[in-house]
């Protein structure tokens, strides 16, 4: 008896499950609520902000991060990131070291205002020619490459925001059904 209450139970689980993917997938999104929802929300959920891909040498003392870079300025062009990288293994104090300074890419509010504003102030390729204090020390900052800012385009988050505004409808008549619904609790 206990199983064919339980089997009823999941049986209508199960039923209503199913209406509700059904009823889910049924839902359309216009090409028009799908291109509002973009221009609506394009500079806060779709634009992707510049970065920099940078490497840093972290020293105790000014002098120290003047010497170091003394050393990089004579390096010919083609030659700097080697150098660089080797010079951060063996002179940095920060836990990048091992990797030979490497930070990844960043956008300006990730770092420190002082270390972001002189990185993204550098060209590619090129080194801090004069050292920044931060209060973990100094550094010395080499930028590997940049990202200028952009959005990202329509078409590569279409499917997304189709998704979300079925979700939103989909909420929105679960809402619309429980109004009108009579609510028995056991």
């Amino acid at each position: 008896e206990e199983f064919k209450k339980e089997l009823k139970k999941l049986k209508k689980q199960l039923a209503l499950k199913i209406f509700l993917k059904q009823k889910l997938d049924s839902m359309k999104i216009t090409d028009r609520e799908l291109k509002s929802f973009y221009n609506k929300n394009r500079d806060l959920m779709f634009k992707q902000p510049a970065e920099v891909k940078a490497r840093h040498i972290l020293v105790k003392t000014e002098a120290e991060a003047k010497k170091l870079i003394n050393q990089l300025r004579k390096v010919p062009k083609n030659k700097l990131e080697a150098k660089f990288i080797e010079l951060a293994k063996e002179h940095s104090i920060g836990p990048s070291k091992i990797d030979g300074g490497e930070l990844g890419w960043f956008s300006k509010g990730k770092m420190i205002p002082t270390f972001s504003e002189a990185a993204f102030n550098l060209n590619k390729g090129n080194i801090t020619l004069k050292p920044v204090r931060t209060r973990f020390g100094y550094h010395v900052i080499y930028v590997e490459d940049k990202k200028s800012g952009c959005y990202i385009s329509f078409d590569k988050v279409k499917e997304k925001i189709a998704q979300q505004l079925k979700v939103k409808k989909f909420q929105e008549y679960l809402e619309k059904v429980k109004k009108s619904a009579k609510i028995k609790y056991y």
